[in-house]
């Protein structure tokens, strides 16, 4: 009964409300009351939707999508490799964290990415430039 009487100020609307519909906004840093809180701009609770009207190909379907999104997560697995002339080693790029590092793929060497310890994968000496 007695929390009911407290009344606070919020510091986005200025309005007086009750003490206990305060919640924290992440963003702002600070407790706003239920309203603001419901009004505020937040890109997490706002999901952008892609529209699907991008032009495919006649005969596209479920499975060519499938495919699309396997391809792509496999060019984002693998970093970029520079090859450097006259050197044994390659510059890669880790995908992860973009830190680069000397990679010795004849002895497939070092495992994983000093950085962030990412695991690398194989390089082919037949697949760089």
């Amino acid at each position: 009964m007695m929390s009911n009487l407290v009344k606070a100020k919020c510091p986005k609307c200025n309005l007086m409300v009750d003490a206990n519909s305060f919640l924290l906004c992440y963003k702002e840093r600070k407790m706003i009351c239920q309203s603001c809180f419901k009004k505020r701009d937040d890109p997490i609770v706002k999901k952008k939707v892609k529209p699907e009207t991008a032009k495919r190909p006649p005969g596209w379907d479920k499975e060519d999508d499938e495919i699309n999104r396997l391809v792509q997560m496999k060019k984002a697995e693998v970093g970029k490799v520079e090859r450097i002339k006259g050197e044994k080693f390659v510059r890669y790029t880790c995908p992860k964290c973009s830190f680069k590092f000397k990679f010795f793929p004849l002895e497939k060497r070092p495992k994983y990415c000093p950085y962030c310890s990412k695991e690398n994968p194989i390089i082919k000496l037949t697949s760089l430039p």
